[in-house]
């Protein structure tokens, strides 16, 4: 999979292209048959952007958003085994932040991990306090 990073000079000239490539690919992906039902994409002055694309095999990727500020959007196929898989995500300054049934979830924190972390919570250390301190005051 190839990853394209945009200047955020170049974000606006730069985005039709990068949506035309990720349509290009997720048809790649698709059966040999499958052809686009739907494709509607919307570029604004301001930098914000929205990009809807179907095809006939069921797979469908849908986003709205603010060059290099945020994202939010979903994509949907069916897997080779015929499981439907659908992905919801959202991009901003913390990330990319994907949710689904089909993600692998981390195991539960053992106890006394968590007990490990609420004692440190719970008895910041002097350099903590000092920077507590100067935070509050600049807020």
């Amino acid at each position: 999979m190839t990853v394209l990073i945009l200047n955020v000079g170049a974000e606006v000239k730069l985005l039709p292209f990068a949506i035309t490539i990720a349509c290009l690919y997720c048809t790649a992906q698709a059966d040999a048959d499958s052809t686009i039902t739907r494709y509607a994409t919307q570029l604004n002055v301001d930098g914000s952007y929205s990009f809807d694309i179907a095809q006939s095999n069921g797979a469908e990727h849908r986003e709205d958003g603010v060059g290099g500020q945020y994202a939010q959007g979903y994509f949907r196929h069916y897997s080779p085994e015929g499981k439907f898989v659908q992905i919801i995500y959202s991009a901003d300054e913390n990330g990319y932040q994907p949710q689904s049934d089909v993600l692998p979830t981390p195991p539960p924190v053992p106890e006394y991990i968590q007990r490990a972390i609420e004692y440190i919570r719970a008895h910041p250390t002097p350099e903590e306090l000092a920077d507590q301190q100067v935070r509050a005051r600049q807020l």
